[in-house]
């Protein structure tokens, strides 16, 4: 059965850093009936005390968001914190604006970059994914940003973590990047979108099953591209607890 996670970032307005609310906070995210959670950032505390949090309410850690810059400035450190978590599975999570390609070529080029991560996590017995925005359909002669990207860094090396949502912001059918990225996808982002005028509060976001998504058709489809874990997200909630609640519901009931 697809584990079910939740992406720490829609929670983060309960989080003060320190390790008594990360306590109360994966304590709800264990009561809800989730598995695993995606971290973006951690508590201030070593990663003993935070293994012992997590393992005391019976959660893991699927992936952690981890900025590129991060990664390749601190990246030992980096890997030696997650590993003793049990998290093997590191996500470049967003691209600043100075990042972002603006042709097929710097696509590839930024695809190459991202590549000598991908090898460094190799060498590291740790695996590597790229998140994706709605910058990254953007279309070169029929192929998005974000598969240039993920071929150039290479296909053995790097994952991609579909967050399906924001790919149909971006103008494109999940359904479809899911076939042609089909074997390269562990994991997926569920968020919804709500229908045209509504949820501004939630910048036009909505709860997992809420909105406006085709689930039933892109979530088998998710399955068959190999994905092995679906992280609720949200990512301007108004109720947070409230939206991670809805979604656990929801996909356990699909």
């Amino acid at each position: 059965m697809t584990q079910l996670a939740v992406q720490l970032y829609t929670l983060r307005s309960l989080f003060d850093d320190s390790l008594a609310t990360f306590d109360k906070v994966i304590a709800s995210v264990a009561e809800m009936g989730y598995q695993a959670v995606e971290t973006a950032g951690l508590p201030d505390a070593n990663p003993s005390e935070i293994k012992a949090v997590l393992d005391n309410h019976g959660i893991s850690v699927c992936s952690a968001h981890i900025a590129l810059m991060t990664l390749e400035a601190d990246f030992k450190s980096q890997v030696s914190t997650h590993k003793a978590l049990g998290n093997i599975d590191l996500v470049v999570p967003f691209l600043p604006m100075n990042l972002r390609a603006s042709n097929a070529e710097e696509w590839k080029v930024l695809g190459n970059r991202i590549s000598q991560i991908a090898k460094a996590c190799e060498q590291a017995d740790v695996n590597l994914h790229y998140h994706n925005h709605e910058f990254e359909m953007v279309s070169f002669d029929g192929v998005t940003g974000l598969e240039l990207l993920a071929d150039a860094a290479g296909k053995d090396l790097l994952n991609v973590e579909l967050d399906l949502a924001w790919v149909v912001r971006g103008g494109k059918d999940p359904i479809e990047l899911l076939d042609r990225l089909s074997g390269r996808i562990k994991r997926v982002h569920v968020k919804d979108i709500a229908p045209e005028g509504e949820n501004t509060e939630e910048d036009g976001w909505a709860d997992v099953g809420h909105g406006t998504l085709d689930w039933a058709n892109i979530l088998p489809k998710a399955v068959e591209a190999g994905a092995e874990v679906f992280i609720v997200e949200h990512d301007n909630p108004k109720d947070p607890k409230a939206t991670i609640h809805r979604g656990v519901e929801f996909l356990q009931n699909m």
